[in-house]
C-alpha cells in the first residue's frame, strides 16, 4: 500500500506552522508499517529541516484489541534507534500523543508496526508531526 502524504500550513499572522500528515491503509488481515519517510529519503531532506511528533493514530475496522508499535529510528543509528509507545487498541482505536516534545531530526525517522487485525479486518494508521523550517 502507499502512503499518504499531505502538508499544510495553519494558524496565522507569526502563529503559523506547517503540520504534516502521514497515513496508510492495510489490506484485508495485513500488519502494516507507516513510516515518516516511505521513501528512504530523510537524509536527502534539508540540514536546518526538523519535525516534531503531534500524534499517531491506529483505527482497525473491527473492534479487535491489537498492539501497535511507534519506534524513532534515529539517524545516529539503531543503537540509538528508540520504542516511544505501544498502543493497545480498544474497540479497534488507539493513540499516542507525546506528554513531551519528541524532537525528530532531518534523519530520524517514525516507524508505526500495526499488528493484522484478523479476517476480514483492515487498519489505517495516522502519523502527525510539525514541521520546522529554518
Amino acid at each position: 500500500m502507499t502512503v499518504a502524504y499531505k502538508k499544510e500550513t495553519v494558524g496565522y499572522g507569526d502563529n503559523r506552522y506547517i503540520v504534516e500528515r502521514w497515513s496508510q491503509a492495510s489490506a484485508d488481515d495485513t500488519v502494516q508499517t507507516c513510516s515518516t519517510d516511505p521513501a528512504g529519503v530523510a537524509s536527502g531532506r534539508a540540514p536546518a529541516q526538523h519535525r516534531t511528533l503531534v500524534g499517531v493514530f491506529a483505527v482497525y475496522s473491527g473492534a479487535v484489541a491489537v498492539a501497535v508499535t511507534v519506534t524513532l529510528n534515529s539517524g545516529l543509528g539503531a543503537a540509538y534507534d528508540v520504542l516511544l509507545n505501544t498502543i493497545t487498541t480498544a474497540a479497534g482505536q488507539g493513540q499516542y500523543i507525546p506528554t513531551g516534545p519528541v524532537e525528530i531530526f532531518d534523519d530520524d525517522v517514525i516507524d508505526v508496526a500495526a499488528a493484522k487485525g484478523g479476517q476480514g479486518v483492515t487498519s489505517q494508521v495516522i502519523i502527525v508531526t510539525t514541521l520546522t523550517e529554518l
